[in-house]
C-alpha cells in the first residue's frame, strides 16, 4: 500500500481523543433507596478505584469512523501486483507501401492494443514514420482517447522514409522517471541510413505484411513543346521475379488516347514517350490491377498557361481595372455585380452581394457586413515587415500609406480565414483562407485612399493574391504524402482538404472555387511500390537515462475509506436512536 499525503496520519490523534471522552462520559447513577438511608452517615473508607474504558459498541463505531476517516486523508493507494511505469515510444510508418494488404490496418489495431494496455502510471508517445517524421500525440492514461483518435484518422501515404529522424524524436521524448519501451510498425520498406542508429529503450520491431509481386507506374511526367503541344514521360517497373503483361492506356481530358500491350521483364522497367495535344490532364492506366492498386493509376496536370476569365465588381472606377488590364493572360469583364458567365476569379471592390459567386473571390474594401465585421475606416498605419505567409513575402510595403483601412482585430477574423499581411500594430491588412465555402482573399484596405497604386507593390500584390486563388502559383505535381500548401484545396474525393495534413489520395486536387487544373497527386515511387520484404535495419541499444524511479500510484481506496466512514455513521445513528 501506497500513501500519497502521510501527513494525513495525523488524524489518528483523534482516537485517543474519543477514547478520554467517553471515559470522561462514564457517570453512576445515583439510585435512592430508603431502607438504605440510615447508612449514608456512615463515611466509607477512602480509597482509589480506577476509572476503567467502557468497552460499548458505540465506542468502537465512533473509533472506526475516525481510523477510516484519517486513512481516507492519506490518500492511500493498492499497489501489490502492479508494474512499474512504463514510457512507450510508438513509431507507426505511414508510408505509401503500407496501403498494401491491409498492413495499415493491422499497425493501426497493434497501436490501439498499446494504448488499451497502458496502466495508470504509463506515459505514451506517437511518432510518424515518413519522409519528414513527426510527434503526432503525447500523453498517459487520460489521454488515451485522444491517441486513439490520431491513429483512427492517419492515412498511409509518402515515400523515403526518414528513420534516423524518427528514433531522434523518440529518444527526445525518453522519460527519466520511467522503463522506456521503443515500438516499430513497419513493413520494411526504408530506403537504407547513411547514419549510425541508436535508441535509449528496451527495441522492439516488427515487421506487418508480406512480400508480394507487384508492378506499378513509378514515373509519369509532361513538357510544353515549342510547337505548344506536350510530351508526356512514363517509366513501369516490375517489382518481381516473373515476368508481367499489362495493358498501359493513355486518356486525354478523360478521352482513349493510346492503349498499347507491354511485358515488364523480372525486376525490369519499360519506358514510353507521347505527344499529345492542348488539354488540362493526362491520366495513365495499367490494368489489370494487383495488390496495390494505388501505383496503377498516374495524373499529370498539363500546361495552365491559358487566360484566366476575371470579372470586377465595382460601383466606382478603379486603380485594380486598369492594373488588371495590364495583367497578361487575363480576360476581364467589369460591372456593377457578379457576373452570370463562368469565370475562374470575381473581385468585388467595395461591393459584397448577398449571394456570392461560385468562383473565387478577391474582396477589396468590403463594405459594413455582418458576414465579415469591419469597423470605421482609419488613417496613417504602417505595414509590418514580419513576413506571416511565405506567398506574400518579397512584397515591399513599407512605403505605402493606408488610408481609408477598415479595421478588423485578430479575434473578428472570420472562420477559415489567416492573416498574411499586418500593420505594425498586428491589425490585418490582407486575410487568406476559405470563406463561405469559397477561395477567398480580402484587402482590407480602399484602394482610392491609399498611395498602393503608384508602388511597385501594386502588382505584386495583385499577381501573389490572383496566383494563389487560381493555383497559378501551385506545382502541376506533387508525390503522395506531401504536406498540402497554404492555398485552400479540395480533394479527389470532394471534401476540403486540411492545410496541415498529407496529400494522402491518388488523383488531382483542385483550388477551392477554381475551375482551373489542380495538383496531380500519384502513389508511383521505386522505393515504396516495391512490395519485397525487406531486412529489418541494424539499430545499436544505448544506456537509457537514470533517474529516481516514478512510484506507482496504484487504486486508490480512500473513496472505499469515506464510504465506509459514513456507514459507519449511519449505523451509530441508529444505535443511538434504537437506545
Amino acid at each position: 500500500m501506497n500513501l500519497l499525503v502521510p501527513l494525513g496520519l495525523i488524524g489518528l490523534i483523534s482516537l485517543p481523543i474519543i477514547a478520554i471522552l467517553h471515559m470522561v462520559r462514564q457517570r453512576r447513577q445515583r439510585l435512592r433507596i430508603p431502607t438504605i438511608r440510615l447508612w449514608a452517615a456512615l463515611k466509607p473508607p477512602p480509597e482509589r478505584q480506577q476509572r476503567k474504558l467502557p468497552l460499548t459498541l458505540l465506542l468502537a463505531l465512533h473509533l472506526l469512523v475516525a481510523a477510516c476517516l484519517a486513512l481516507g486523508l492519506t490518500q492511500p493507494s493498492w499497489i501489490f501486483g502492479l508494474n512499474d511505469p512504463r514510457h512507450v515510444v510508438i513509431i507507426l510508418d505511414t508510408t505509401s507501401s503500407m496501403l498494401a494488404n491491409g498492413t495499415f490496418a493491422q499497425a493501426q489495431q497493434q497501436t490501439q492494443n498499446v494504448l488499451s494496455d497502458l496502466g495508470r502510471d504509463d506515459s505514451v508517445a506517437l511518432v510518424e514514420l515518413n519522409s519528414e517524421a513527426r510527434l503526432l500525440g503525447y500523453g498517459g492514461y487520460a489521454e488515451r482517447q485522444q491517441l486513439r483518435q490520431i491513429v483512427a484518422e492517419l492515412a498511409p501515404a509518402g515515400n523515403n522514409a526518414n528513420l534516423a529522424q524518427a528514433l531522434s524524436i523518440a529518444n527526445a521524448t525518453i522519460a527519466n522517471d520511467r522503463l522506456n519501451q521503443m515500438l516499430v510498425l513497419s513493413d520494411g520498406a526504408l530506403p537504407a541510413s547513411s547514419t549510425p542508429l541508436s535508441v535509449a529503450a528496451e527495441l522492439e520491431w516488427r515487421t506487418l505484411g508480406e512480400s508480394t509481386a507487384n508492378s506499378g507506374i513509378v514515373t509519369f511526367a509532361s513538357r510544353r513543346l515549342p510547337n505548344q503541344r506536350n510530351a508526356l514521360y512514363a517509366r513501369v517497373t516490375n517489382f518481381s521475379d516473373l515476368p508481367a503483361a499489362r495493358t498501359l492506356t493513355l486518356l486525354l481530358d478523360g478521352q482513349l488516347e493510346s492503349e498499347q500491350n507491354i511485358v515488364i521483364q523480372p525486376g525490369g522497367s519499360e519506358e514510353r514517350t507521347w505527344e499529345v495535344g492542348t488539354g488540362e490532364l493526362a491520366e495513365l492506366q495499367l490494368s489489370p490491377n494487383d495488390d496495390y492498386a494505388v501505383d496503377d493509376r498516374a495524373l499529370v496536370s498539363l500546361d495552365r498557361s491559358g487566360s484566366l476569365r476575371v470579372h470586377l465588381a465595382t460601383l466606382t472606377p478603379s486603380p485594380l481595372e486598369r492594373m488588371l488590364r495590364s495583367l497578361p493572360n487575363i480576360e476581364l469583364s467589369v460591372g456593377t455585380g457578379v457576373s452570370n458567365q463562368r469565370v475562374d476569379l470575381t473581385v468585388l471592390n467595395g461591393v459584397l452581394p448577398e449571394q456570392l459567386p461560385s468562383s473565387a473571390l478577391l474582396i477589396v474594401n468590403p463594405p459594413r457586413d455582418e458576414r465579415l465585421l469591419t469597423e470605421d475606416s482609419i488613417l496613417g498605419e504602417q505595414a509590418s515587415s514580419a513576413v506571416l505567409d511565405a506567398d506574400f513575402a518579397g512584397i515591399d510595403l513599407s512605403s505605402v500609406q493606408w488610408g481609408g483601412r477598415r479595421p478588423m482585430t485578430r479575434e473578428n477574423i472570420p472562420t477559415g480565414l489567416t492573416s498574411v499581411i499586418e500593420t505594425d500594430t498586428q491589425l490585418p491588412l490582407v486575410l487568406r483562407g476559405t470563406w463561405q465555402e469559397q477561395a477567398t482573399i480580402v484587402w482590407l484596405f480602399n484602394l482610392d485612399n491609399t498611395n498602393l497604386s503608384a508602388k511597385l507593390a501594386f502588382p505584386l500584390l495583385t499577381a501573389a493574391s490572383i496566383a494563389n486563388l487560381t493555383g497559378g502559383s501551385l506545382p502541376e505535381q506533387l508525390a503522395a504524402g506531401s504536406f498540402a500548401p497554404n492555398t485552400p484545396l479540395t480533394r479527389p474525393d470532394g471534401q476540403q482538404q486540411a492545410l496541415d495534413q498529407r496529400l494522402n489520395q491518388a488523383g488531382l486536387y483542385r483550388v477551392v472555387g477554381s475551375n482551373r487544373g489542380g495538383i496531380a497527386v500519384n502513389f508511383g515511387d521505386p522505393q515504396e511500390s516495391n512490395l519485397q520484404q525487406q531486412t529489418q535495419p541494424t539499430i545499436s541499444q544505448i544506456a537509457q537515462p537514470e533517474g529516481d524511479r516514478l512510484v506507482p500510484q496504484g487504486t486508490p481506496l480512500w473513496p472505499i475509506l469515506i464510504g465506509l466512514a459514513l456507514a459507519l455513521l449511519v449505523v451509530e445513528w441508529w444505535y443511538s436512536f434504537r437506545s
